[in-house]
């Protein structure tokens, strides 16, 4: 299940699909792992969801995809808006507010139609990302084998949902999955992984695949910073991560399998009465051997 919207259509039959474009795959009316991250504070928050915003990181991502998984949909699909001034005729305070730039800007544009525009930074930023993970050596070999965009379909045996996942890089050989991260800060990865649920990820991932080809996929995440000097770190997800993961995710597909059964899309329990944090409380502190310690 998913956010009804105007272009929601039913999820294909169970399976592996490549080549499927982004906008088609967001459609499909399935549960998928960012529509579980509203469920984390309620089942009528997982309900009422809306679309993520489009965030300059977000773009970013979407490039560095673009440019690392499929390096002809980088110039099929992205353009880097040029900078016109040195082709202005006139003297401008104020150049892009210009008539002449407005008009070189359109006829840009229009030969462009269709593509994602993005800037020059985010296309410099993007060559920078890509020569950080080809010298990286783990990188490099998770992203040089396999198949980049898979979409897959399956239902979860346990709760009976119709489930969806977008693999970033599929190598059915080895088997493995490989996602492709951009992070500000590559050494707290780790903190990252825990915050925004990335093992939650890997393991409904790897569930998906188990039900469709019946075997174990290891689980690969490559991290790499967004800015210079564009650090690298590569590693699979450890057998304790995904354990995590997948008691999560098991949680969140029962709860809304229930709620789909009832109808009742419960929000926030009320507590029995507010409580302060424990950072918030006063400090109790004794001495011990001339030591103070806080309790």
């Amino acid at each position: 299940m998913m956010v009804a919207t105007e272009n929601t259509k039913p999820a294909p039959s169970p399976g592996i699909y490549y080549g499927v474009p982004f906008d088609e795959y967001l459609a499909w009316d399935a549960v998928s792992n960012s529509s579980l991250s509203p469920a984390l504070k309620s089942m009528l928050h997982y309900r009422e969801q809306k679309a993520l915003a489009d965030t300059p990181a977000m773009r970013l991502g979407r490039v560095v995809h673009a440019g690392k998984l499929d390096p002809a949909a980088l110039l099929e699909d992205y353009a880097a808006m040029p900078d016109f001034t040195p082709l202005l005729k006139g003297e401008y305070t104020r150049p892009r507010a210009s008539k002449e730039w407005k008009e070189l800007e359109a006829a840009w544009l229009e030969k462009n139609v269709g593509k994602e525009i993005v800037t020059s930074d985010e296309m410099e930023r993007l060559k920078g990302i890509l020569t950080a993970l080809w010298k990286h050596l783990r990188a490099a070999a998770y992203l040089s084998r396999g198949i980049p965009e898979v979409s897959i379909v399956w239902v979860d045996p346990e709760s009976g949902l119709t489930c969806k996942g977008r693999l970033d890089w599929l190598d059915p050989d080895t088997p493995a999955v490989t996602d492709l991260k951009t992070t500000s800060d590559a050494s707290r990865f780790e903190t990252q992984i825990a915050r925004l649920s990335y093992h939650r990820q890997a393991a409904f991932y790897a569930a998906g695949l188990r039900v469709l080809t019946g075997k174990r996929h290891a689980v690969r995440i490559v991290a790499v910073e967004n800015d210079h000097p564009f650090g690298v770190r590569a590693a699979p997800l450890s057998a304790d991560a995904l354990s995590a993961g997948r008691d999560e995710y098991r949680r969140l597909l029962e709860e809304i399998a229930t709620c789909k059964k009832s109808g009742a899309w419960p929000g926030y329990q009320d507590p029995n009465e507010w409580e302060l944090p424990e950072w918030a409380l006063p400090k109790t502190e004794l001495t011990v051997n001339g030591v103070r310690v806080a309790l």
